[in-house]
């Protein structure tokens, strides 16, 4: 569906798209672009684990076959969450932030980049 300030990355021959602001609100589905076959795949139904919560304006990044969404923002409250989805498996996970140094702040409109090296 159409759709702005949506996360979006890349990894090998496939683009992802996260949320986004969608008609009637914040979304958070999570959809597969493949450039080879020119098809799409909605990946918003997880085999396991919870998905991240609606939200817009998100980082971003895909590291091999996960993909990681930090902050964003939605109904007037910024974000600091941090959540891994594993394209293979199909699951879920919030990663914790909190364990040792200094959480960053709640943030929106971040950039956000992954190395696989």
């Amino acid at each position: 569906s159409a759709r702005s300030e949506m996360g979006m990355t890349a990894s090998g021959s496939r683009l992802y798209i996260f949320g986004g602001n969608v008609a009637g609100g914040a979304g958070n589905d999570l959809h597969e672009y493949d450039i080879a076959s020119g098809g799409w795949t909605d990946l918003s139904s997880p085999r396991s684990g919870r998905p991240a919560a609606a939200r817009f304006a998100m980082g971003m990044a895909a590291s091999g076959s996960k993909l990681y969404i930090f902050g964003g923002h939605f109904d007037g409250i910024l974000k600091d969450d941090l959540h891994e989805y594993d394209v293979a498996s199909g699951k879920w996970t919030e990663l914790s932030m909190r364990s040792s140094g200094t959480t960053p702040s709640p943030r929106w409109w971040t950039g956000m980049v992954a190395s696989d090296s």
